[in-house]
C-alpha cells in the first residue's frame, strides 16, 4: 500500500465520529414529497457494496431505525439525492424551507 495510506489507516480510531448522525430525507420518507420515481436513482454497484458494508458493522446493528432504513434502500435498488429530491418535489419551499428545519429542531435523525 501507499505511505500515505498507512498513516491514514493508523489514524483511523482518532478520526472515528462515534456520535455522528444521518439527517436528512430517508428512504421511508421519500414518498412524502415526490409522488413519482423521477426523483430517484439508481444505486451505484459502489452504493450497495457501502450499504452493505455499513450493515456489516456492529454499530451499525445497534441502531434498528438505520438497519431499517438501509435494508430498505437495498430493497428497493433506489437512492435519492436532496438535489433530485428538490427539482421533483410539488413543494419545494415546504421541503427545504419547512421540513429540513423542523428536522433539526425536533431531532429527527437517526
Amino acid at each position: 500500500s501507499l505511505p500515505w495510506m498507512q498513516v491514514m489507516s493508523s489514524e483511523a480510531a482518532a478520526l472515528a465520529s462515534p456520535a455522528m448522525k444521518l439527517l436528512g430525507v430517508l428512504p421511508s420518507e421519500i414518498k412524502k414529497f415526490n409522488s413519482s420515481d423521477t426523483a430517484l436513482i439508481e444505486m451505484s454497484a459502489h452504493d450497495k457494496t457501502k450499504a452493505r458494508a455499513l450493515l456489516a458493522r456492529e454499530d451499525v446493528q445497534a441502531i434498528p431505525k438505520l438497519v431499517s432504513e438501509l435494508n430498505l434502500m437495498l430493497d428497493s435498488g433506489k437512492k435519492a439525492e436532496i438535489e433530485s429530491l428538490t427539482s421533483c418535489t410539488k413543494d419545494v419551499q415546504n421541503f427545504v424551507g419547512e421540513y429540513l428545519p423542523y428536522k433539526l429542531r425536533v431531532g429527527g435523525w437517526i
